[in-house]
């Protein structure tokens, strides 16, 4: 291993030793990422690489970053972790191996395939049915769905499918889009699977409660060819369903794979917050772990009500908690408040604009990507917001409702790296300030100050447009001081740590069943993702943890949580 002084537990060991097909059942706060690290970390200190690697997936950019920090931190490996390994998204590792190289084979283009909408850019159709391009996929068994939170007629559903075909043979694909014809590819081709699985013979998946139907399909594809794949994660935090991910794939991976290996020490959070969390779930899941410095932390969880709709209220709420963590020696960064559905964000400070406030016009698209990208940059996260710029620039300037992949590549090799990079810094500089500005008036600034440069405009619908910036774009999480609390949705703090949660719970579940009801019963799916939202809300604290509940709901919580 890396490193020698590490100490793992018996557990752990299991993982980092394991041979053949393997489910990990990890629990909350358990060091799942540190076991994953420490395979990893086993497998390139034991054995030679060549060309030949080891494939470490996960589901978003933090996780693996994260098991990149602990390789380097806790086990002395290099990083970023090179050839012939691969770390990164699912996403990334398909559509480089897959669907990049090969996509035009399903698509029956002669293009190369293009990647279009979030995450690798923003998709502005030109006429309302291809704006829908970006919101629609395909599952396992090429059944059309929509992404949930996309609302859609289903008079025009059809005509935008329609739409959605003709755009793919030019060669376009959403990631979703990427995934599928990634899984046709190998269906109908199995010598790229064996090739893949040859030239990655050790497979891990991290937070593999999250995959689709069409993922978990391609990990069987490779699993045919080889034998070494461990799946990593917890059933009872898979929240990403309105995504199309089915934690039941994985539960049905731990009965094929069975026996699991129980990763049940949570090294987290305090007992009572163990005791609360197995309480919750019905289930002894977590085990405080024994040399844990949080383990006897001596703080009960409470259970407060608060009157929704009173404003004086809740903030009496937020400055009690934040007063307690300050008595608790508690420092804001290590400090979450929490919700449970955007439309709560208003009450801390967080409003929500919805779909139908929403100003921008189809085929004008760009105009968002740039106040989007304006809002990003000036509140510090200057990758995401320049990439947001950039595009809208170009969009505005060719007309063009996506930018090809290789775009910018080319203008900054027609302009050369300090040209086009100026170029861009100074469209910035013409763009004013977003922060406590509404946006029609922002909108007169900028077509003030970039009139006497460049042609194109700023359309908005005016009438919509009488809401601060911030208003639009509050839910996005931006770099923030770290000096400050994390106000959130439960969703927003997924795979993170703090020392103290409060979380705001409303009467009803965002599918709009009552708690008091859902407590005591699941009755389908969404039930159960209820649940699991909650679960992993609870299960993000370490030390201090309050719940704020509509008045009338006390008793219920609490009993539920075993604090009464």
């Amino acid at each position: 291993m890396g490193d020698s002084s590490v100490e793992l537990s018996e557990k752990q060991k299991e993982i980092v030793n394991a041979k053949g097909n393997v489910v990990v059942n990890a629990c909350p706060g358990s060091g799942k990422t540190f076991s994953v690290a420490a395979r990893i970390a086993h497998l390139i200190s034991s054995r030679t690489f060549y060309h030949q690697g080891i494939a470490a997936i996960s589901f978003t950019n933090t996780a693996w970053q994260e098991i990149e920090n602990k390789l380097r931190d806790d086990f002395n490996i290099d990083s970023p972790i090179r050839y012939p390994h691969f770390l990164g998204t699912i996403d990334s590792f398909l559509n480089k191996y897959v669907f990049l190289p090969y996509g035009h084979l399903r698509l029956k283009t002669n293009k190369r395939p293009q990647l279009v909408g979030e995450p690798h850019s923003s998709w502005s159709g030109r006429g309302y049915y291809d704006s829908f391009f970006d919101k629609v996929s395909f599952d396992k068994e090429g059944v059309q769905y929509i992404f949930n939170g996309t609302i859609i007629r289903k008079d025009l559903q059809e005509e935008i499918f329609k739409t959605k075909m003709r755009i793919m043979k030019g060669g376009l694909a959403n990631q979703a889009d990427a995934n599928y014809i990634a899984m046709r590819v190998l269906q109908k081709y199995p010598l790229i699977a064996r090739n893949i699985s040859m030239r990655f013979p050790f497979i891990i998946v991290d937070e593999a409660q999250d995959t689709t139907d069409v993922q978990m399909e391609i990990i069987n594809i490779l699993n045919q060819f080889t034998k070494e794949i461990m799946l990593i994660g917890d059933p009872d935090q898979a929240i990403f369903e309105w995504n199309n991910a089915k934690p039941e794939l994985f539960d049905k991976k731990i009965e094929q794979w069975f026996p699991p290996i129980q990763l049940d020490e949570n090294r987290r959070s305090s007992s009572w917050i163990c005791n609360c969390a197995n309480a919750f779930i019905e289930v002894e899941k977590s085990i405080p772990f024994k040399n844990s410095d949080v383990k006897d932390y001596n703080f009960i969880p409470k259970v407060i009500e608060y009157k929704l709709g009173n404003q004086l209220r809740i903030d009496l709420i937020k400055s009690y908690f934040l007063r307690l963590c300050k008595n608790c020696g508690i420092e804001d960064k290590n400090i979450a408040i929490i919700y449970r559905s955007n439309s709560f964000g208003k009450h801390l400070g967080k409003p929500l604009i919805t779909k139908d406030e929403q100003p921008w016009i189809i085929g004008k698209y760009y105009v968002r990507d740039i106040v989007h990208g304006k809002y990003l940059y000036e509140n510090g996260d200057f990758k995401k917001g320049l990439k947001y710029i950039e595009h809208g620039f170009h969009k505005a300037i060719t007309g063009n409702s996506y930018l090809e992949s290789d775009f910018i590549k080319r203008q900054i090799e027609e302009k050369g790296f300090v040209k086009y990079r100026q170029e861009m810094f100074d469209f910035i500089d013409l763009l004013p300030a977003c922060n406590g500005e509404q946006l029609d008036v922002w909108i007169k600034k900028a077509t003030k100050t970039i009139n006497d440069k460049y042609s194109f405009d700023f359309p908005i619908n005016r009438t919509l447009g009488r809401k601060t910036i911030d208003s639009f774009f509050a839910t996005e999480d931006v770099s923030k001081d770290e000096s400050q609390y994390h106000t959130g949705t439960i969703h927003s703090v997924k795979g993170e740590t703090y020392d103290a949660i409060l979380m705001f719970i409303k009467d009803a579940a965002g599918n709009n069943r009552k708690y008091r009801n859902l407590l005591e019963r699941c009755q389908n799916d969404e039930d159960r993702e209820e649940k699991r939202i909650i679960y992993v809300g609870l299960t993000r604290a370490r030390k201090i943890l309050v719940l704020a509940v509509p008045e009338g709901c006390k008793d219920i919580w609490s009993e539920k949580l075993k604090l009464k």
